[in-house]
């Protein structure tokens, strides 16, 4: 009965380490590239929206301007 009880506690140690390694080749593999991609395309969307910011602001005081 011991024996029985070993064994099972094995496995759901083999279980839970399988289940950590899938996770970890999971996050190296598809997470951290994902991640990587979308920090840069945030990046460009950020520099895009500094650039055009006073372009923007300058066209809609010139409207309103023009509409007054």
């Amino acid at each position: 009965m011991l024996g029985i009880l070993l064994k099972l506690i094995d496995r759901i140690i083999e279980y839970l380490k399988t289940g950590q390694q899938n996770r970890e080749k999971m996050f190296k593999e598809i997470i951290e590239p994902l991640f990587n991609e979308m920090t840069l395309a945030v990046q460009d969307y950020q520099a895009l929206f500094r650039e055009n910011w006073g372009q923007s602001k300058n066209t809609i005081k010139y409207q309103m301007e023009f509409l007054l």
